[in-house]
Order: C-alpha cells, then sequence, then structure tokens
C-alpha cells in the first residue's frame, strides 16, 4: 500500500477535498526574496557605499557643528575683546575728561583764590591803611579818648589819658571804663537810652581825686549793623567850669551894686540895643 506523500503528489488534489489553485512562481520569487532580506537584493558594494556615503554626511554635519562652535566661540571672544577694547577707551575718555574737567575746576579755582587773594590784600591794605589813619587821628586827639569792647572793657586809649587821669594807656587796658567814673550808675543809665551822648559828669583820677569832665559817649557799629563797642571822648572842663562860676559870682556882686546905686543906670551893646536897667530905672519909668 502507498503512503499518502506517495500516492499524492505535489499539486495532486485529496480526494474528497476542493483542489488549491496554483501559485504563480513570481510570488514564490518573491516569498523567498522576503525571506532572504534586502541583503539578498542589493550587492554588497553598494551596502558599502552607502555606510560610506552615510559616514561622510555624519561626518560633515559634525565637522560644520565644530566649525559652527569655533566660529561663535572665536565670534563671541572677538565680541568680548571688542567689549573690553571699547571698555577700555571709554574709561580711558572719561579718565581725560575728568582730567581736563579737574584741570578745569582747578584753574578755576585758583583764578578764584587768585582774585579772593588780590581782593584780600587790597582790603587788608586799605585796613592797614585805614587804622594808621585811626590810630594817628586818635592818638592826636587832645581830649581822652577811650575806647572798649561792648562789655566795657578798656581795649585801648589815646596818651591824653595820662594828662586827664595820670594813667598811661597800657594800665587801663583790660579794666572796665566804669572805673574812670565817680558815679558807676551813670553808663547803664545812659545805654538804656538812644545816643550819642554829651553830658557833664565827675570822674576819678589814679589818686582819687575827682573833677569835672565833658563827656561824650557814643556806639561803633560795623558794616553788618554790629555793636563793636564803645567810644568815649573826655574833655577836662573843670578850669572852665570854675571860670564860669567866678564870672557868675562876678556878675551877681557887679548886678548887686548897680541895683544898689541910687543912680539911673542902664547898660547897651555895641549896637546900641539895651541889655540892663537896674532898679532905679524902674522904678523911675514905674515898670
Amino acid at each position: 500500500m502507498k503512503s499518502q506523500s506517495e500516492a499524492e503528489p505535489d499539486g495532486a488534489s485529496v480526494p474528497g477535498e476542493p483542489s488549491a489553485p496554483a501559485r504563480p512562481a513570481l510570488a514564490e520569487v518573491g516569498e523567498r526574496s522576503a525571506g532572504r532580506g534586502l541583503s539578498g537584493l542589493l550587492p554588497s558594494s553598494l551596502w558599502v557605499l552607502l555606510l560610506v556615503l552615510l559616514l561622510t554626511v555624519a561626518a560633515t554635519v559634525t565637522v560644520r557643528a565644530l566649525v559652527r562652535q569655533q566660529q561663535e566661540a572665536r565670534f563671541e571672544r572677538e565680541v568680548t575683546a571688542y567689549q573690553q577694547n571699547l571698555r577700555q577707551r571709554l574709561q580711558g575718555y572719561v579718565g581725560v575728561l575728568l582730567a581736563a574737567l579737574a584741570t578745569q575746576a582747578q584753574v578755576r579755582a585758583r583764578v578764584r583764590a587768585e582774585r579772593v587773594s588780590r581782593s584780600l590784600s587790597l582790603s587788608q591794605s586799605r585796613l592797614e591803611r585805614s587804622r594808621a589813619e585811626f590810630e594817628a587821628v586818635f592818638r592826636a586827639m587832645q581830649d581822652t579818648a577811650v575806647f572798649t569792647d561792648p562789655g566795657g572793657q578798656v581795649l585801648f586809649a589815646n596818651d591824653a589819658l595820662q594828662g586827664s587821669f595820670g594813667l598811661r594807656p597800657p594800665e587801663l587796658r583790660g579794666l572796665p571804663i566804669a572805673d574812670l567814673h565817680a558815679d558807676p550808675r551813670l553808663l547803664p543809665r545812659l545805654d538804656a537810652l538812644p545816643g550819642p551822648h554829651l553830658v557833664t559828669t565827675l570822674f576819678r583820677r589814679r589818686g582819687g581825686e575827682t573833677f569835672y569832665g565833658e563827656m561824650q559817649r557814643s556806639r561803633v557799629v560795623g558794616e553788618s549793623g554790629e555793636t563793636l563797642g564803645q567810644l568815649e571822648v573826655i574833655r577836662d572842663v573843670s578850669e572852665r567850669l570854675q571860670t564860669d562860676r567866678a564870672l557868675r559870682e562876678s556878675e551877681r556882686r557887679y548886678q548887686g551894686v548897680l541895683e544898689g546905686m541910687p543912680q539911673i543906670v542902664f547898660l547897651t551893646d555895641a549896637a546900641g540895643r539895651v541889655s540892663y536897667l537896674n532898679r532905679r530905672w524902674r522904678e523911675y519909668v514905674g515898670h
């Protein structure tokens, strides 16, 4: 008995089953080619060429990336160097500008300082000249002159002080001017009133002797209105007062003689105007 494989050759139909259609030869070739892969379709040289091409493309891309990175790095370095150079130049320009401004400011300050120095020199020269003139006039005054600070302390006096008070000017410096007055209450009363003041009052000499003096007291004011001190100019009027007193006494005695005379007496001045009528004249005319 034959086996089924032998009894049924390829392509033979089995009894009782439908026979399968015959497959074309090209389909069979395709299945065998698919079973072997793409290697079976392309030669090995083409695969090598394809691999080389891929490697070349990859190398080109890598090289371009490296070149781009290097270019970017170099560009960044150049930009950084340019920025540093520009910063240094700007710093140099700023330094030069600041130096120029500083030099200009120094020049202006020096010019102003020279102007101020010249102005101060002129002011000092005028001040010294004015002070010299003031001291010359102050010392040449025949009356006693004493200058004090606002508190009443003597700053300086002229040489006439010794003739009136028996004191040398250095001896009075730093002492209160009230020591020269016999009545120390007079100065506060005068300072409370607007000046200048012209009064006749008693003064005290070195030995305690008093004399009458005519005092002119005035406040010395600066340019800004501040009080610099007080100036007292004192003139010894003792002899004049004694003369006036003696003259008044003589006039009273003379008038008493004229008033006691029984004759009519009248006096006229150089122009003929009547200056005196005695008692007998007034009785004679009835008034």
